[in-house]
């Protein structure tokens, strides 16, 4: 969403209510769901209007470092990107 969309939309004050949004507008996999949770407790208390290209690199940078790739159980990073854009 462009940050000029942020101000005109006022139900959509920061990324939980992005991912609300998103939840209640599109079907969602039943592997997807857990995952857009938990990128919901992790970051949607963060403003809508501070994601933009440096923020998202911040992020991916902080989950490689907290979630290594070679993870047993999935790769979050790969699912939590593919999840949130």
């Amino acid at each position: 969403m462009l940050p000029e969309r942020v101000d005109q939309t006022l139900d959509l004050a920061n990324i939980t209510d992005a991912i609300r949004a998103y939840i209640t507008t599109i079907t969602i996999s039943k592997s997807g769901l857990p995952i857009l949770n938990t990128l919901w407790d992790r970051i949607g208390k963060g403003s809508l209007r501070s994601v933009n290209y440096s923020w998202a690199e911040d992020w991916v940078r902080k989950m490689k470092q907290e979630e290594p790739l070679s993870s047993p159980q999935y790769s979050p990073l790969c699912r939590g990107i593919g999840a949130l854009f």
